[in-house]
């Protein structure tokens, strides 16, 4: 095995450490915006784990190119390989999970926004109604 290819494979490791940290800081944000109610806060987490997923799609990509560069004759290295590619697997469903009940969260609370809003509106309507009976 060439000194470049064993060098990227030294470092898939750090990299899924890195994106494993990441993962969870992210649920330890939305563990905060949830007991806050900040859903502000909860949006501005949607593009970091846009930029998530796509990291792990690029490094799940280059493993899978490095994986056809090794040698058949060394089976554990290959191995190892595709039990990581496994668990970026797992990290990605994970976070299409999280980016999903995010979404789904937050048109809860637009929607709810607007009913609230309409309601508003709806119950102004009706005091300037009663304001205009009043003046006839």
């Amino acid at each position: 095995m060439d000194k470049r290819l064993a060098g990227k494979i030294r470092r898939y490791p750090d990299e899924i450490a890195k994106i494993q940290d990441s993962l969870q800081d992210i649920l330890n944000k939305i563990s905060g915006c949830t007991e806050s109610g900040d859903d502000m806060q909860l949006r501005l987490l949607v593009p970091r784990l846009r930029y998530l997923k796509s990291m792990i799609e690029v490094l799940k990509g280059d493993m899978n190119d490095t994986l056809s560069g090794i040698d058949e004759s060394d089976s554990v290295t290959k191995q190892v390989i595709m039990q990581q590619i496994l668990l970026l697997d797992g990290l990605h469903g994970q976070l299409s999970g999280i980016a999903d009940t995010i979404s789904v969260s937050l048109k809860a609370l637009d929607e709810s926004g607007k009913q609230v809003l309409m309601a508003e509106i709806m119950k102004r309507c009706s005091d300037l109604q009663a304001a205009a009976k009043e003046l006839t």
